[in-house]
């Protein structure tokens, strides 16, 4: 009986060790758990400077398993360029993920694979960037007016210690809001403030371990874990654009858009609106 335990035992073993194998011309990357693959990589507090020391380690790109899930990583500016820039058609294609589906409403396929839906999302989105200032010289004068405002908060704070990131977190969500519904907020304008914190908190959700886990076990999708939070969250968001686009639709004018979404309420209407949602 001992005997044909070490046996039961070593065979396990060799198992392990042999799915552990990486598929020949794979990228390099650590060891993988059974079943967790490199999802303690991610439950850290700081998983990025973990992540640091793996670009280090195994070169500008490196591999982790999310569970049985293969993802490549780049490190360092000079292969994100290559994948994100140089190649970047080649890249185009997103997996889909359980917990995006849900998020997206399944809509997310149509902007993350590459195919016709996103190329005439990207044709529609490039031209009217564009005509809002992005890529011109508009867009720089946006900006220094944003820097501006930026200083002026930085000033009235000048006499004390204050933590700078929610001023510049405003002022970037400002320039960005300017294109997308024209308006500009004032940095402790409540609807940006809690905009902000509620698009934070779902980051954070999204790229934490119970979302990871969502994805891979499907028999606690269902369950009352902190995962549930970043749904009731995206909800609130909805809502809060929501109330945005409602505004938009009710004080539009055909022909003249004002903004962004002006621009997309508008093309919605001429063609059929589940090929431009998400």
């Amino acid at each position: 009986m001992a005997a044909f335990g070490w046996l039961i035992v070593l065979s396990l073993l060799f198992l392990w060790f042999w799915m552990n194998q990486r598929p020949k011309g794979f990228f390099p990357g650590p060891r993988r758990l059974p079943l967790l693959g490199n999802l303690l990589q991610f439950i850290k507090k700081n998983p990025l400077k973990d992540f640091n020391q793996l670009g280090k380690k195994y070169g500008p790109v490196f591999s982790l398993y999310l569970g049985r899930t293969p993802v490549v990583f780049t490190h360092g500016f000079p292969s994100t360029k290559e994948v994100l820039v140089v190649k970047g058609t080649e890249f185009v294609g997103r997996a889909s993920f359980p917990i995006m589906d849900v998020l997206c409403r399944k809509k997310a396929l149509l902007t993350l694979t590459y195919g016709e839906a996103w190329k005439e999302q990207r044709r529609f989105s490039s031209m009217h960037l564009r005509n809002f200032g992005v890529g011109r010289k508009s867009m720089e004068e946006k900006i220094l007016e944003e820097a501006t405002c930026l200083i002026q908060a930085f000033t009235k704070n000048m006499n004390e210690p204050f933590d700078p990131y929610e001023l510049l977190d405003a002022a970037v969500a400002n320039i960005m809001s300017t294109i997308l519904f024209g308006k500009h907020f004032e940095y402790d304008d409540s609807f940006l403030k809690t905009l902000l914190h509620r698009i934070h908190q779902n980051s954070r959700i999204a790229a934490g371990p119970w979302a990871l886990l969502y994805n891979e076990v499907p028999l606690v999708r269902s369950l009352p874990l902190p995962h549930q939070e970043l749904f009731r969250v995206t909800k609130k968001i909805r809502a809060f654009l929501q109330q945005e686009i409602d505004e938009h639709k009710a004080t539009m004018i055909p022909g003249e858009p004002r903004d962004f979404t002006d621009a997309y309420l508008e093309e919605m209407q001429k063609v059929d609106s589940s090929d431009f949602s998400c």
